[in-house]
């Protein structure tokens, strides 16, 4: 990383801002008038700008700073604005003051109680995670997330070859600008002249075109934060935009992984993921991969401490897997990584050929409801490590890949569970999946479906259930075609998961976790005559699976069903 080296702009270099005029709008309208004196550059120009009546409040507060503290509204806020598109979140780079400075003269102007003010907090600065200035975070209006922050200069490194600085001073807005992630991000909206600023001279034509380009040269610019390696992909993802070559060339460097390893925190590698995978998953991690990053997001424990299972045709049996648990090592993790771009493509097509082939509106309410859109191509991706296990902290085996949620991107619980539950059940989804098609005639549009697995598969899989149909079409679709999947496997994939998935509809099986057995616990015991303990929860689970098969059968059935599945071993069923 040594020989990495860019020339940083002198602060006596400082150029003017092209002013922008603000056409205001809204409920409280005003007319924005600038006049700019002659240190800075205008533009006959005028943008319409909508503020919402809250966001009039907060400029008529802003305005009323004492001197000389002063107000821009930065970055993000000021691109949607431009796009006009809304945004909840204000950052206030505030001149002449601290941000803890100002965002205490803001609450002191309201009376307590403080129904206005909400909350406030204080993020502490963090040079070696890339946090350099604190910043104070206001809740306000009820509606609106205001961060405040002083506007921050080139810093002092003590090593030439570290990007954390041994002094950060507030700054000009200047410098502020050109220490910000890309030109489009470094627009100011000054509070007190309403009008905007573009500060590196080219934000504003670069926002029409659509292209991130930093304000420095990309190396500097990732180097000071490498997490922004993550947040121009989520940019580009999400409004569409173009990355600058020179960019994305520093992007894919070696050394520009291990900075985003180092020296940036797990919660805000897993923050800035899930705004992209929102956006758009599967772009998102295709870029991943093609930047060779993946592994420095998706972090894994030490092979040493892994363990994967294997599995194969038991006695020939296609359908009867035999377990074996074996070392991992480097070359079956590479072989993993190189395998993860291939289970997401496969992924994608079978998904595009479903909706290509069922009527959108009607195939989406059968569907939308038990598919995430968020986690199934990230578990999509992450199937190459289906089978690999680790300790966790408790030293405890559990799933690589909820390591990697937990650990890696910091994800909540809730994410956590729903990616495991992908996982957990995806064999009972492959089990399903290669029974109903092995029962499937080639030239039958009929799907045979086993009510009992399907009953089982959708209970333990919930929600997520075609989420898991389509994982298990994915593993198949590329096991069966390692070498070149061809695009007739991927519409037999596609064709067998909509027929899978509309059969379960059909079977009343589809929400299966909801059904309760037929009689209660109490009553079944005394109709079996059955003692208090633990084989009450087997027969109450094959009271279900008698419903599953037998939708219409009666407490006499049942009770006849049981009697007899209670004679053989419950697999065996």
């Amino acid at each position: 990383m040594s020989d990495v080296t860019a020339t940083e702009p002198s602060i006596e270099s400082v150029s003017y801002p092209t002013l922008i005029s603000v056409g205001v709008e809204g409920e409280i309208a005003a007319q924005a008038a600038c006049s700019p004196n002659d240190n800075i550059n205008s533009v006959n120009a005028t943008i319409p700008i909508h503020f919402t009546p809250t966001e009039h409040k907060l400029l008529g507060l802003l305005q009323r700073a004492p001197s000389p503290m002063r107000f821009r509204l930065a970055g993000g806020w000021v691109r949607d604005k431009i796009l006009q598109k809304q945004s909840h979140d204000i950052d206030v780079a505030v001149e002449h003051a601290t941000g803890v400075e100002a965002a205490e003269w803001v609450v002191s102007q309201h009376a307590p109680p403080h129904t206005i003010v909400s909350s406030l907090g204080i993020v502490a600065a963090n040079p070696e995670q890339s946090k350099h200035l604190e910043t104070a975070v206001l809740k306000l209006y009820k509606e609106l997330d205001v961060d405040f922050v002083s506007l921050r200069c080139a810093e002092v490194y003590s090593n030439p070859h570290s990007r954390i600085p041994q002094q950060t001073q507030p700054g000009t807005p200047y410098q502020d600008a050109m220490r910000r992630d890309f030109t489009l991000n470094a627009l100011f909206f000054n509070v007190h002249t309403q009008c905007i600023e573009d500060w590196t001279g080219r934000g504003l034509a670069d926002l029409r075109r659509g292209v991130l380009v930093t304000p420095l040269d990309p190396v500097v610019t990732l180097q000071d934060d490498p997490l922004r390696l993550l947040r121009g992909l989520r940019f580009a993802v999400r409004y569409s935009f173009t990355l600058d070559p020179e960019f994305v060339a520093v992007a894919k460097q070696t050394y520009m992984n291990q900075l985003l390893q180092t020296k940036v925190s797990r919660e805000r590698i897993g923050k800035e993921c899930m705004g992209m995978w929102q956006a758009n998953a599967v772009s998102a991690l295709h870029t991943m991969y093609e930047w060779n990053i993946a592994s420095s997001i998706f972090i894994l424990p030490d092979a040493s401490s892994m363990s994967c299972i294997t599995k194969v045709p038991n006695d020939g049996e296609a359908l009867t897997l035999e377990r074996n648990k074996v070392a991992v090592d480097d070359t079956m993790l590479a072989t993993a990584w190189s395998l993860t771009n291939t289970y997401l493509q496969a992924f994608d097509d079978i998904v595009k050929m479903v909706q290509d082939m069922n009527d959108s509106t009607t195939f989406n309410t059968l569907s939308a409801p038990y598919y995430h859109k968020v986690w199934t191509p990230v578990a999509a991706f992450l199937l190459p490590f289906r089978d690999y296990l680790c300790q966790d902290e408790k030293q405890k085996s559990t799933s690589a890949v909820a390591f990697i949620f937990r650990n890696s991107l910091k994800a909540k619980n809730v994410d956590v569970q729903c990616v495991a539950n992908l996982f957990d059940t995806l064999e009972m989804a492959m089990d399903l999946w290669l029974h109903s098609s092995a029962s499937q005639e080639s030239t039958s549009n009929v799907l045979m479906l086993d009510r009992l697995k399907a009953g089982r598969f959708v209970k333990a899989s919930r929600t997520n259930w075609v989420s898991s149909l389509y994982l298990a079409a994915t593993v198949w679709f590329v096991s069966s075609n390692e070498s070149a999947p061809t695009s007739t496997t991927a519409n037999t994939c596609a064709t067998t998961v909509t027929r899978l998935i509309q059969a379960i509809h059909e079977a009343q099986l589809h929400e299966a976790w909801t059904i309760v057995p037929l009689l209660p616990g109490k009553q079944l015991m005394q109709k079996l005559q059955l003692k208090p303990g633990p084989m009450i929860g087997d027969y109450q689970q094959r009271q279900l699976d008698f419903q599953y098969q037998f939708p219409n059968g009666t407490v006499d059935e049942c009770m006849a069903y049981l009697q007899s599945s209670a004679k053989r071993p419950k697999q065996d069923e």
